[in-house]
């Protein structure tokens, strides 16, 4: 049976629903009460003026094309997407500043050349909002899987607030940590980076999924854990805890779904895929990234002879496939429990259920534009099994061209 297949079979027996919040929703709660105490109004202001003169004023557009060629642009902004003012600003920053000077000179609106403080200003909003954007993007991924990015998102982010020393934005930096704390209190007090906090309804994002999701995504396995602590006890308390969830998880799966742990009788197309195509190299990250200190890939490892359904023994060979890394191409999760899911059918089993979860809606959310017009109609009767045949022709449109 197929990974796909495999996938599609865990849909027929479901134990009791739990919703789980969209993690790109919240986090972008968190940006936008970060930006109500950013206090420089008056520098975005003049970058969304100068956005708006480019797209909307001819004149304008082509003394800016004359100054920076017909290929340099500025973005438009959309007001329900924070993300889209930061490509705003990351583009306006890598425009020459004399030449942003004289362009603006040349259409009589000195006024609205930024002061060196607003460029400042920017920079430094640039530099503290990246990590979010780098996190948004990833989570918004409807190709790939997205749960696993979740906790060392907030661990990252958390970890980046809390070493920033701001010039300009002090109370904009408190504001997001403080959003961060209370938004996904329910990872950091999991991963020991809050106190147990006393509430009547359950806290937001506490479920061990997210760790679990990490722990079973190769790239990140438990290299979180350099941004919690220092001390290795505290460290290698949590990854008890969070191998004791795991191994429960995997207890049920053997328990509910036997069907999910028998060993594949012919490879499967995923492994054929994987064998037959080499890994496209990537770049790097850069030491400034979120995920920078992640181990970006797992390498390969001679079969095993595990023939039990062994907990202990498969995380430890587990372990050792991620430790073995070597190269700087991250590694298609899939395709990694797709190849080896016969030597580690407990842990495979436990990836493929987690890893049906995704981190945001914005996949489903996406199907709606996509759709247009077309999907109106059925908006009032849209049923589940609409929708997933939606979110297939969306993900596979290229393959229909």
């Amino acid at each position: 049976m197929c990974l796909v297949q495999q996938a599609t079979s865990l849909v027929q027996i479901q134990p009791p629903l739990k919703r789980l919040a969209c993690f790109a929703h919240t986090l972008q709660l968190c940006v936008r009460d970060g930006l109500k105490e950013a206090n420089m109004n008056t520098a975005l202001a003049k970058i969304s003026k100068i956005c708006s003169l480019l797209h909307t004023n001819t004149v304008f557009k082509d003394v800016f094309e004359i100054r920076f060629g017909p290929n340099v642009t500025i973005p438009q902004v959309t007001s329900t997407r924070w993300n889209s003012t930061l490509h705003c600003i990351n583009a306006f920053l890598e425009l020459d500043e004399e030449r942003v000077r004289r362009v603006l000179d040349d259409v009589n609106q000195t006024n609205l050349v930024p002061s060196a403080r607003e460029y400042s200003q920017l920079k430094e909003l640039s530099h503290v909002l990246q990590p979010f954007l780098e996190a948004t993007t990833v989570v918004q991924g409807d190709k790939g899987v997205t749960i696993s990015a979740v906790v060392p998102s907030v661990v990252g982010l958390y970890h980046h607030l809390q070493h920033l020393q701001p010039v300009y934005l002090d109370s904009m930096v408190a504001a997001l940590r403080d959003s961060l704390e209370t938004r996904f209190a329910g990872i950091l007090v999991i991963a020991g980076l809050l106190p147990l906090i006393k509430s009547e309804k359950p806290l937001d994002f506490h479920d061990y999924i997210y760790f679990i999701a990490a722990v079973l995504d190769p790239n990140f396995h438990f290299w979180w854990l350099q941004k919690i602590s220092d001390n290795e006890e505290e460290t290698a308390a949590l990854k008890e805890k969070v191998l004791s969830e795991l191994q429960h998880f995997c207890s049920t799966l053997k328990k509910n779904r036997p069907g999910l742990l028998s060993l594949p009788s012919q490879p499967s197309s995923t492994e054929v895929v994987s064998e037959g195509t080499p890994p496209q190299k990537k770049k790097a990250c850069v030491s400034t990234s979120l995920f920078a200190y992640f181990k970006p890939n797992t390498g390969t490892s001679s079969d095993s002879d595990l023939t039990q359904l062994d907990f202990a023994a498969e995380m430890q060979y587990y372990s050792s496939l991620v430790l073995q890394s070597s190269e700087l191409s991250p590694v298609n999760v899939l395709r990694f429990w797709g190849r080896h899911r016969k030597e580690l059918r407990l842990l495979s089993a436990a990836a493929l259920s987690v890893f049906l979860v995704p981190a945001s809606s914005a996949p489903v959310e996406q199907v709606f534009s996509e759709g247009g017009i077309l999907m109106r109609p059925h908006c009032p009767r849209l049923e589940a099994n609409c929708v997933e045949k939606l979110v297939f022709l969306k993900c596979n449109l290229d393959k229909f061209e």
